[in-house]
């Protein structure tokens, strides 16, 4: 299991909880996440990231369809 533990961005941190090791991913201008080293274990993290990163943006949009629906 993964978690996000900080969002700065450009910066996303994932840490595993099994194994305590943090991933550092930067968020490009194209929206892409890169991670400093390639590594064949970071697809979960990856993952992990970029479903926090939908929830953000899908609760952005909740709460501007609200705000937009009550100033009418």
């Amino acid at each position: 299991m993964f978690e996000v533990t900080n969002y700065a961005h450009p910066f996303i941190f994932v840490k595993g909880r099994r194994t305590a090791e943090t991933y550092k991913f930067e968020i490009g201008d194209d929206g892409t996440l890169t991670h400093s080293e390639a590594r064949f274990d970071q697809g979960d993290a990856r993952r992990t990231a970029i479903a926090y990163l939908v929830h953000l943006k899908m609760a952005a949009v909740t709460q501007l369809t609200a705000a937009s629906s009550a100033a009418r």
